[in-house]
């Protein structure tokens, strides 16, 4: 039987090499599902628009501004939902960015306290904020 060198030394660079390049390959992975998961929006909610809501106490009025979309938004089936209450709006067909529509809240509404808002189009949530009522 042939004795066991006793000289290791290519083994432990061998060894270093194949975990940098595992931890690469793993940190890689990693980093493009991360990249994935931000990109492909979110999930079932269906896709977001940006938006921007404003709440007046003085008048009991809530504001919607669209502010991005290269396409206009179809509107149609638009709900606002302010902490769970539905909200009629004016009707409009389309918002193009930039538009800006208004509607009674239907509620009485404090200057300087945060409100859920919910915009639902086609039974998809498409903005969720929590804004703060203006007095």
């Amino acid at each position: 039987m042939r004795p066991i060198p006793s000289d290791n030394k290519g083994v432990s660079p061998v060894i270093a090499i194949l975990l940098m390049v595992a931890i690469t390959v793993i940190l890689a992975g990693v980093i493009t599902l991360w990249v994935f998961s931000i990109s492909s929006g979110n999930g079932d909610k269906g896709e977001m628009f940006f938006f921007n809501t404003d709440l007046e106490a003085s008048n009991n009025t809530v504001s919607i501004v669209l502010l991005g979309g290269s396409e206009p938004l179809d509107t149609s089936t638009m709900r606002v939902i302010i902490d769970g209450v539905d909200v009629a709006l004016v009707p409009v067909t389309e918002m193009y960015a930039g538009d800006q529509i208004f509607a009674d809240t239907g509620m009485e509404i404090t200057g300087g306290t945060t409100y859920h808002i919910k915009i639902v189009i086609n039974n998809k949530m498409m903005y969720e904020g929590d804004p703060v009522a203006n007095p």
